[in-house]
């Protein structure tokens, strides 16, 4: 992981300790892998907030990858990590992973998310909204024939 100070220096951290916590809770077991694109840090919860965009237990197979991994299991994770728990948000429909999320302001337990499908040519983008508690307070909502790279609320 990389930090960036008030004063634009870059400092390297080591998380693999960290995402090896994450793997663990996800019993994706030696072979597989999880890919993230999503993730927060949570101020008042005082908790990160990993939302992958794969989990698969097999190896990577692109292909495969693309059809059939995406994800929909929230990882929350204590500010040390030394407590992670996942839960399920609505219904995994494996073409589509979480390419980003952000905490409502004002709103501290809802969240707005991104999903991506990429499969070959094709891309597509959709808009969701949930709460931290796993409930999907808005269905997916298609966006575009595009992938949107991230989300941001100003």
């Amino acid at each position: 992981m990389k930090l960036l100070d008030r004063h634009y220096t870059v400092r390297s951290v080591d998380w693999a300790d960290r995402y090896q916590r994450i793997r663990d809770a996800l019993n994706v077991g030696p072979d597989g892998y999880v890919i993230h694109e999503a993730a927060e840090w949570h101020p008042y919860r005082r908790e990160w907030l990993f939302f992958p965009r794969k989990i698969s237990t097999e190896p990577f197979d692109e292909a495969v990858d693309e059809r059939e991994r995406g994800a929909n299991t929230l990882i929350i994770a204590s500010e040390d990590f030394s407590q992670i728990r996942t839960l399920e948000v609505g219904q995994r429909i494996p073409e589509r992973g979480i390419s980003s999320f952000k905490i409502l302001p004002g709103h501290p337990n809802e969240c707005v998310g991104l999903k991506s499908v990429e499969i070959g040519d094709r891309t597509e983008s959709y808009l969701f909204c949930f709460n931290l508690d796993g409930e999907v307070l808005q269905d997916d909502i298609f966006i575009g024939d595009y992938k949107c790279e991230g989300l941001e609320i100003l």
